[in-house]
C-alpha cells in the first residue's frame, strides 16, 4: 500500500537523520511465499527481471544483525522479494549465505558493506558471487585508482543513500511488505546509527534492515536481468516460397 506521507528530517548540527512513515492506513504486510531458514522470499524469480541485494554485515556476536533484502526492480514499485536476519551468523558464513540468496534470484548483483567485516566480501567472491564494486577516488591526473568489492558506506554515502530511500518511499517507489522492514522504516533515527563503542560486542543499532534496503534501493542503476538473449535466425535458414509456382 503506497504510503500517504513519508517524513525525512535533516539536522546537520546534531546530525540526526529520522525516517517515519505516516499513512491514513496502516500498511498491510504481506506473509512470505516460501522460508528457507531465516530466509524470506515473498515473490517468485522471474529471468526476465532485474534483481539485486543489499546486505549489511554484523559481528554474529548475538547484537547487530547481518541483514539481506532484495529488490525486484521490474515491478511497479519495486518490490521487497526477500529478506534475511540473524545475530549469530559470522562474517564469513553470512558472505556465503548472501551467495546462496542470489541464486534464489538468478545469481543477481550483491552489494556486500564492506566497512567492517570484509570475510563476508571475501568469502562471496570466492564462491563466484556477482558483486557490486566500489571505485577508488582518482587522486591524480590519467589515474584510474583500481576497485574495491562490496559497498562502502561512509558519511557521505550513508546521507546520499537514506535520503534517495525516503524519496522512494514518498514517492510511492517502494513496497517494502516485510513487516520488519516495514517497522524499522518507521523507526529509524540516525543517532540510533552512531557507533561510538570500538567493541563490537558493546555495540548495537538494531535498525539493520534499514541499511540493507537502502543499499539495494543504491543498485537500481547497477542491475541486468538474467535473461538470455534469443539469437536471430540466420537468413539462410529461411525457407522462400514462390506463390506463382
Amino acid at each position: 500500500m503506497k504510503l500517504i506521507i513519508f517524513l525525512l528530517a535533516l539536522s546537520l548540527n546534531a546530525e540526526i537523520l529520522v525516517i517515519r512513515s505516516y499513512t491514513q492506513k496502516t500498511p498491510q504486510p504481506k506473509q512470505p511465499k516460501k522460508e528457507i531458514g531465516e530466509f524470506k522470499i515473498y515473490k517468485e524469480y522471474d529471468p526476465t527481471h532485474r534483481y539485486a541485494g543489499g546486505h549489511d554485515v554484523g559481528g554474529g556476536v548475538g547484537l547487530d544483525h547481518s541483514t539481506s533484502v532484495f529488490l525486484d526492480f521490474d515491478t511497479v514499485p519495486a518490490k521487497v522479494v526477500g529478506t534475511y536476519k540473524s545475530n549469530t551468523i559470522l562474517p564469513e558464513a553470512f558472505g556465503m549465505a548472501a551467495y546462496e540468496q542470489g541464486n534464489k534470484f538468478g545469481g543477481c548483483l550483491l552489494a556486500i558493506e564492506n566497512n567492517k567485516y570484509d570475510q563476508a566480501v571475501l568469502k562471496a567472491k570466492q564462491m563466484g558471487a556477482d558483486l557490486f564494486r566500489t571505485q577508488g577516488k582518482s587522486t591524480k591526473i590519467n589515474f584510474t585508482p583500481p576497485a574495491t568489492y562490496g559497498w562502502n558506506t561512509n558519511g557521505l554515502t550513508k546521507n546520499q543513500m537514506l535520503s534517495a530511500l525516503a524519496k522512494a518511499i514518498e514517492d510511492g517507489l517502494l513496497d517494502l511488505v516485510d513487516p520488519d522492514v516495514i517497522a524499522e522504516c518507521k523507526a529509524y533515527s540516525r543517532n540510533d546509527f552512531i557507533d561510538t563503542d570500538p567493541d563490537v560486542r558493546l555495540t548495537t543499532n538494531h535498525f539493520d534492515f534499514v541499511m540493507a534496503l537502502a543499499i539495494a534501493w543504491q543498485m537500481r542503476n547497477f542491475a541486468k536481468s538474467k535473461a538470455p538473449i534469443p539469437a536471430p535466425d540466420p537468413i539462410w535458414n529461411k525457407v522462400e516460397t514462390n506463390p506463382g509456382i
